[in-house]
């Protein structure tokens, strides 16, 4: 009996295999353009947008930075949580969509990050390709303010 409990509680503290995440919608957590400015304080802004967002264990940091008048570069990484190392977020790939128009694509380096340039300011769908499922971000804000 009492080897029996053990093994339970061991169980229950095995790494579980990878659950499907099925086809989920990001939550925005943070936006660097939505905290108030504080009075007195001098501007050092560089216009860049931060943005974090989080769909089951995984988290989504964007970053836009306008690269022209009317166009941004967009920079992130994805990370997942309890993972030591890249492996669940390295490869995958990234389709920025307009509409139901497909925009531009990207794909993660080794260590979860992606890049998009040149990208025309609107608002626009990111998806995420994962082994076990997608991540969308709608209503994804590429512009200067």
């Amino acid at each position: 009996m009492f080897k029996r409990a053990i093994r339970i509680f061991d169980a229950a503290q095995r790494p579980k295999l990878k659950e499907r995440i099925g086809q989920a919608i990001a939550s925005l957590i943070f936006d660097s353009f939505a905290l108030p400015a504080l009075a007195g304080v001098r501007s050092s802004e560089t216009g860049n947008r931060q943005l974090l967002y989080r769909a089951g264990d995984y988290s989504i940091d964007v970053q836009i930075a306008s690269s022209e008048e009317t166009r941004a570069v967009l920079i992130g990484q994805i990370l997942r949580e309890g993972e030591s190392n890249f492996e669940s977020v390295s490869g995958l790939k990234l389709e920025i969509v307009q509409g139901k128009r497909p925009v531009s694509s990207s794909v993660t380096d080794e260590m979860g990050e992606f890049k998009f340039s040149g990208v025309e300011h609107g608002v626009y769908t990111l998806r995420i390709e994962l082994s076990e499922g997608s991540i969308t971000i709608p209503d994804l804000p590429i512009n200067e303010s």
